[in-house]
């Protein structure tokens, strides 16, 4: 997970756990797991998770060419 310590430029389009959820029609808790080994995640607090809809929707059309996750 990408941590931000400092002060950042963060992206535009940050989205909430749950909203991400929706965007990709998949359980809350799949996010939550993904975002722990692949999915791209803006970590802003101890419990406190932003995604990018850019980099998310990037990450998956990626995971998607490659193959992986099968």
């Amino acid at each position: 997970m990408k941590r931000i310590t400092t002060p950042a430029r963060l992206p535009d389009d940050l989205q909430t756990l749950p909203e991400i959820a929706d965007l990709i029609k998949i359980e809350p808790k799949t996010v939550y797991r993904w975002a722990a080994s692949w999915l791209p995640v803006y970590k802003l607090g101890a419990r406190c998770l932003r995604f990018s809809k850019r980099e998310v929707l990037e990450a998956i059309a990626k995971r998607r060419i490659n193959g992986a996750g099968e």
